[in-house]
């Protein structure tokens, strides 16, 4: 097995961070509160557009000098945050959301990074392996890259919707690029993946998807969204507002130019040509979908992550 190019993305997986509140907008022609803003991420392929932006120059015409420092996951970003760190954030909104009710930070989500995209993300084995559907999985070992997440969330939902009883399927935590070593050692039986590992586990081992991972209650599910402090908005409105003009102009190029989008995101990830040809992107938005990322609140009711429903409404910056 490839095993460098599964380590060489290594600190680059699992989606998380924080989120939330409500804040004043304003102008992106008007002269900007504050030029130097430090975007905590992960280098994988969700956060996309926001290496567009930095290639294509929207966050420097808009008056931003956007510098990027990366993570190993959410709760990083949150930390960083916490400290001053960072001024902006990106996560997954099913981190973002326990973070915000439990008081972790104090935030605003101003824009959404990624939603899912058929076979962005699925659960997988070996082509000799006995699971091959998704109810092969009951009494079976099934790799997550972090329980209560979204892997675990977005397989808890997809699974019950299918009549398969998750609490019957044993969850062992495991690094993505540790999956497809622990499969072929049968560590496990079965491993929840995301792009680019999708792409790295099939050039190394012939595989069966066993269930798309965004399908059913998950389809189009919104993922990931780029988040500040309540107190950083409400000081800097404009600047706010150049970040999400300079985001929804990516999201934008997206839709005209996919091709010339995977090499610029490329040159943040570091994927070789012929992974980053193959991989699945996520969809893009330019804009802000409440209910799409009310989903999560909603299944996270539903799986015991959260006590109750959350305002999301409240917690977005437009």
């Amino acid at each position: 097995m490839k095993n460098k190019q599964w380590r060489s993305v290594a600190m680059a997986a699992i989606v998380a961070s924080t989120l939330a509140l409500s804040a004043c907008g304003g102008s992106a022609d008007a002269a900007v509160e504050q030029t130097d803003v430090t975007i905590g991420l992960i280098p994988v392929l969700d956060p996309g557009l926001v290496f567009i932006a930095l290639e294509k120059g929207y966050f420097k015409d808009r008056g931003l000098n956007v510098k990027l420092k990366s993570g190993v996951g959410g709760a990083t970003n949150a930390t960083a945050m916490a400290a001053g760190d960072i001024d902006v954030g990106f996560g997954a909104y099913v981190t973002i959301l326990q973070a915000h009710n439990k008081g972790i930070l104090d935030v605003a989500i101003i824009a959404e990074a990624a939603r899912a995209s058929k076979g962005l993300a699925g659960i997988y084995s070996l082509a000799d392996s006995d699971v091959v559907k998704p109810a092969d999985l009951t009494g079976k070992k099934l790799a997550l890259a972090q329980v209560r997440t979204i892997p675990d969330l977005a397989a808890q939902a997809v699974l019950k919707d299918l009549d398969v009883d998750y609490d019957k399927i044993n969850r062992v935590e495991m690094p993505y690029p540790e999956m497809g070593a622990g499969l072929a050692r049968g560590d496990f039986d079965a491993a929840w993946l995301t792009e680019p590992f999708i792409t790295l586990l099939k050039q190394n081992y012939k595989v069966n998807q066993v269930v798309d991972a965004y399908s059913g209650p998950t389809d189009g599910l919104a993922i990931a969204g780029f988040y500040t402090t309540k107190k950083f908005a409400k000081a800097n409105p404009t600047t706010i507002a150049s970040i999400q003009a300079g985001l929804a102009e990516a999201a934008k190029f997206v839709k005209s130019s996919p091709d010339e989008a995977r090499d610029l995101i490329q040159v943040h990830t570091k994927l070789s040509d012929e992974v980053m040809n193959q991989v699945t992107l996520p969809d893009f938005p330019a804009d802000i979908d409440i209910d799409k990322i009310a989903v999560n609140a909603n299944l996270m009711v539903d799986a015991g992550y959260l006590d109750k429903p959350v305002d999301i409404k409240s917690l977005i910056i437009k």
